[in-house]
């Protein structure tokens, strides 16, 4: 059984490698040299996501967009099993359903674009929600829900009010 495990897991490997990369690639609105996007990762719409040099996104990543942008900057890395969303649903209409609620028919408020500063390394398993802006060199942990601007050359974990005492900055500057 351990064998057919291994067969099976080269061959979806290799599938993603070979065909279903490059053509996400080339959906993407821009794509810089050198990416590498995970087996089983669901990018969508392409065209709304832009990725910088060098950015590796782990396994079964969930990136949607609606009219809203992701931006991801150069040397970014992603664990597995990220998710990003950038929009919502209005729930203050009243006589309507959420689901009875069309796209052109959301305020702005509920798409806001998300962006990742170069540098940056988010954790397996984050969740990032709309209007995030995550800038150069933060990390954030596994696991962690992400709602709110992340300063730069920091550590974030769990929760947005759990920021780490390390600055990352400063360490940078310590060890050069």
């Amino acid at each position: 059984m351990k064998l057919v495990y291994r067969i099976l897991d080269i061959f979806r490997r290799g599938f993603n490698k070979l065909l279903i990369e490059p053509g996400m690639k080339k959906g993407l609105s821009s794509c810089g040299k050198m990416v590498k996007i995970g087996a089983g990762c669901e990018l969508k719409p392409l065209k709304n996501i832009a990725i910088g040099d060098r950015t590796e996104i782990g396994p079964r990543a969930l990136f949607w967009t609606t009219r809203a942008k992701i931006i991801i900057g150069d040397d970014v890395i992603f664990g597995p099993g990220v998710t990003i969303i950038t929009g919502d649903h209005p729930t203050n209409i009243k006589g309507r359903t959420i689901n009875s609620i069309n796209d052109e028919e959301k305020p702005p408020c509920c798409d806001q674009d998300v962006v990742i500063d170069n540098d940056s390394w988010i954790g397996c398993n984050v969740t990032i929600l709309k209007g995030v802006h995550i800038h150069e060199g933060a990390v954030i942990a596994a696991g962690s829900v992400v709602t709110k601007e992340i300063p730069p050359f920091t550590i974030w974990g769990r929760y947005l009010q759990e920021k780490s005492k390390i600055d990352l900055k400063n360490e940078y500057k310590s060890a050069v």
